[in-house]
Order: structure tokens, then C-alpha cells, then sequence
């Protein structure tokens, strides 16, 4: 839905791809109590500015492919050229005390230098905690076709305390209550289907007022409990309540 080529100066390269990232992000508000309204992202911005930093910090810049961030409905993957150092492993970046080794050592200074990065070593950590704190899985880290990548994947949806919907979308009052167990957005989409069998994803969207990438994951979620099912071609067809 979205492609960017992001160049400049590598400092530069962080903010632009922060920034990008962000944009194609759902995020939700929740009202606490205090002056702000705060804001809840698929992701916690601070791993993924970190993530982005590691990538742009310790790349092959030997190696001509750029990086590269796919961003899913249900993961956001960041791949960098340059497998990890011979006698570094997966499980020495999951320790929390693991040695630093740069592969850009002039880089890394810099980055260092200017606040960037706050200790050598200390990345993969920051994003672990970050996505613990939020609730989030453990991103995967892994070698991957000559490069590293990091793989975020996200918590299920909140049900509780949201007044704003992703991409700042109100629920209002259309998206109310827990019932039996299922998430009241899965509530909200089956009574609307309930009501206009053979309405379409877009449709739905519109109706919920909910982005439409966020309306095809809870519509997956529901066709895989076996609780919607899909009817008719691909480009006319809709949704109808599971027939008993």
C-alpha cells in the first residue's frame, strides 16, 4: 500500500525511516486520567527506532543491497545486509551482558557521540524491554539470506479503555462490551454481518470506522474461529454468519 526509497546522510536515515514507519502504523488512544490522552502503537516507537539505528549502524556497507523494512499486518520485519560476526550468536545478543563487536566502529562512535545509541552493546536489550514492557512477543532475531533481520509482531487488539481506534478512527458506540469471551470488535463486525449478510470488508470499514487493515485482520480472526465465512467471488462476493 505503500513504498518508500529513503537515502541522505545516515543520520538523516533515521528519522525519515522512523517517521515512515509510523505513518503506516495503526495507533490507539487510551484516557487515563492524566492532561494526555496517550498513545498506543502496534509497536513501541523507542524498539523501533532502535532496531532501525542497529540496522543502519552495523550494516555491510561492503554489500550493496539496501535495507530493507517490510511492514505486515501481522509483523514488521527489518532486514539488514551482513550476517552476524563468525563467533557471534543468536542466543550471545539474548544476553543481557553480551560483548559489543561493530561491525562499523567509526559509525558506531558517531552514533555514540551524538546520543544516538547510549551504550556499545546495548541495543538488542532496549528492544527486548520495550516489547516486555508493552506486552509484546519477543521479536525474533535471526541470520536470514546473508543479512540479520528482526521480526516485531504485535499483541492482540486491547479491548479495554480505547476510545480511539487505529489511525485515530473513533469507535464511538458501535464497538461495545465483551460477550462471552470475544473481543467486542469481533462483536461489533458479526452483528453487523448478522444484520447485511454479504457485506464486504471495505463496507465494514466504513461502518466501524476503522481502518480497513485493521477491519481484514479481525475479519480473518473471526473466519478462523469458524464464526463468519466468506461467499461468492472474490471481487463480488461477502461475509454471512457461519451456517450451523
Amino acid at each position: 500500500m505503500d513504498n518508500a526509497i529513503i537515502d541522505g546522510s545516515i543520520i538523516g536515515q533515521v528519522d525519515k525511516t522512523v517517521e515512515f514507519i509510523k505513518k503506516n502504523l495503526h495507533v490507539r488512544f487510551e484516557i487515563t486520567g492524566a492532561p494526555r490522552r496517550r498513545e498506543i502503537w502496534d509497536y513501541p516507537l523507542p524498539a523501533i527506532r532502535e532496531a532501525v539505528t542497529n540496522a543502519i549502524c552495523h550494516r555491510d556497507y561492503g554489500n550493496i543491497t539496501d535495507i530493507q523494512i517490510k511492514i505486515f499486518e501481522d509483523s514488521l520485519i527489518i532486514w539488514s545486509p551482513g550476517l552476524l560476526p563468525f563467533d557471534v550468536s543468536i542466543d550471545d545478543l539474548l544476553s543481557p551482558n553480551h560483548s559489543s563487536k561493530p561491525r562499523n566502529k567509526l559509525i558506531a562512535q558517531i552514533f555514540y557521540d551524538m546520543g544516538i545509541i547510549e551504550r556499545y552493546g546495548g541495543g538488542i536489550q532496549r528492544i527486548l524491554d520495550h516489547c516486555n514492557a508493552d506486552g509484546l512477543p519477543t521479536p525474533i532475531l535471526e541470520n536470514s539470506q546473508g543479512g540479520f533481520r528482526i521480526i516485531f509482531t504485535p499483541s492482540l487488539p486491547a479491548t479495554e479503555g480505547v476510545s480511539e481506534g487505529a489511525n485515530g478512527g473513533v469507535n464511538g458506540g458501535v464497538i461495545g462490551g465483551v460477550n462471552g469471551g470475544v473481543a467486542k470488535e469481533h462483536v461489533a463486525l458479526i452483528k453487523i454481518i448478522e444484520e447485511q449478510p454479504g457485506i464486504n470488508s471495505r463496507q465494514l470499514a466504513e461502518q466501524t470506522r476503522e481502518a480497513h487493515r485493521t477491519v481484514e485482520r479481525w475479519i480473518k480472526q473471526l473466519k478462523d474461529g469458524g464464526k463468519i465465512e466468506f461467499r461468492g467471488a472474490a471481487k463480488t462476493g461477502g461475509y454471512y454468519p457461519t451456517t450451523p
